[in-house]
């Protein structure tokens, strides 16, 4: 397909000429919306980088992108386009048109691509984490693996996850990355996830790297949960100063503040972030801050309490009007809002319909607040929460978050009602199931 058929296209995408993501156990999958998400182009342990950029899976996706078919696993992207939204595809085919303009000359008939140009990364090279959320799990998390196999048991738990905690961090800072070397040319993004990034040796690896080849105008993305910006003597923030103005971005994941923020994911400890906050906010060299937050039914209830806090302590900006200015400070429309669909314990389903009317009613009145306060209507931002809080009573789910907070709070000492007691709706349309399960429980 040339050029002008590709910009056309409802769906092209050209990321598998652009971009790999690595993810903890040495997986490559082809990007981070990949479903199913266990899409495997290869393994770092067993095949070599270029075995992996052109494996029979990542060609056959790069022939059908190119037939003018969707691929399953793509679909993610479809259902955003198809609700209105921008999707990823969307936004990288505009970033990488310039690579779109040469993918017919440099594409063979089988799919293979010869010359390998890595212009994004995608880094999730470890699930080193020091905090162990509610809403993930030992996959992305190494504090989550001692509660996991207390949950499920040993035997269990290394049965699904096969080599159990396998940490891929390459503490030399050798033996997985030295690839990169030769990418450092190309690359244009990358971006940091985990795990929790600033714990990961392969971080600050990669921007000794970037340093070593002054490459300080490759733009740099983390998703954080703000609890650490130093790391053994290392201060990121000391890196960030030699980057070019705006080629930083930090995309805080954060889903509620206080004691609240403590037990939704566990080993926070608010006040250290609410500096580390502070430290951010404080920066002068244009750093992009983007909060995220993951909205479900531990904070569904409190979200425009949450969004108002984070303007008041300056992560969410309040000018939002002004669509011009290109520093952070005052950038438009600096929060995004990621809506829970797994884990399904989790899923706002589970509070009851009548609960979910009331909380759909406070929403209403606060938009008309909020447009009036600052000119700004949130209601797009919105739309998938609003959507999903009109979806009926899900016993299932309902049911599957006693029994699973139960043990959580049993192993934890924590009491999930006591710090948030709006999810007295959930046990009091099924008297018992939390109080049988807790008691029940006898970590394995």
């Amino acid at each position: 397909m040339k050029y002008e058929d590709l910009k056309q296209s409802k769906s092209f995408c050209i990321i598998p000429w652009v971009h790999l993501q690595f993810e903890p156990h040495n997986k490559v999958i082809p990007c981070c919306l990949t479903s199913p998400y266990n899409y495997d182009l290869g393994d770092l342990e067993t095949n070599s980088i270029q075995e992996i950029w052109n494996s029979p899976k990542q060609k056959a996706l790069r022939r059908e992108m190119l037939s003018g078919s969707r691929p399953k696993i793509c679909s993610k992207c479809w259902h955003m386009e198809d609700q209105g939204m921008r999707s990823n595809r969307q936004h990288n085919n505009k970033t990488y048109k310039e690579v779109m303009k040469k993918v017919e000359e440099i594409t063979l008939p089988d799919g293979t691509v010869p010359e390998m140009r890595l212009k994004y990364w995608d880094m999730r090279f470890s699930n080193i984490c020091n905090l162990k959320c509610r809403s993930c799990g030992p996959k992305y998390s190494s504090s989550w693996v001692p509660d996991a196999i207390k949950i499920w048991g040993k035997k269990k738990y290394m049965s699904e996850n096969k080599k159990g905690l396998n940490i891929v961090s390459n503490i030399e800072g050798q033996s997985k990355l030295t690839f990169l070397e030769d990418q450092i040319k190309h690359v244009e993004r990358i971006y940091f996830a985990g795990g929790e990034p600033m714990m990961m040796e392969d971080h600050w690896y990669i921007l000794d790297l970037l340093k070593k080849y002054k490459r300080f105008d490759v733009r740099i993305m983390y998703n954080t949960n703000m609890s650490k910006l130093e790391h053994k003597g290392k201060s990121v923030i000391d890196y960030w100063k030699l980057w070019e103005p705006g080629k930083i971005e930090v995309w805080p994941s954060l889903d509620e503040y206080g004691h609240r923020a403590e037990l939704v994911r566990s080993g926070t400890v608010w006040e250290k972030t609410a500096q580390n906050i502070k430290t951010l906010t404080g920066l002068s060299n244009d750093i992009f801050i983007q909060p995220g937050i993951t909205v479900g039914a531990l904070n569904v209830f409190r979200l425009p309490e949450i969004i108002e806090h984070f303007i008041k302590i300056g992560l969410i900006h309040n000018n939002f009007s002004n669509q011009n200015c290109n520093t952070w400070k005052v950038q438009h429309n600096n929060w995004f809002l990621n809506f829970v669909h797994w884990p399904e314990d989790l899923h706002i389903s589970i509070l009851s319909d009548k609960f979910k009317k009331e909380i759909l009613q406070k929403y209403k009145f606060w938009i008309l607040d909020f447009k009036e306060k600052y000119d700004y209507d949130p209601t797009p931002k919105l739309k998938e929460i609003m959507s999903g809080l009109e979806t009926p009573h899900n016993e299932k789910y309902a049911k599957l978050f006693l029994n699973k907070h139960a043990k959580l709070d049993k192993l934890r000492k924590e009491s999930i009602f006591k710090t948030i007691p709006e999810l007295e709706d959930v046990r009091n349309m099924y008297p018992g199931v939390y109080e049988e399960a807790y008691e029940k429980f006898k970590s394995k």
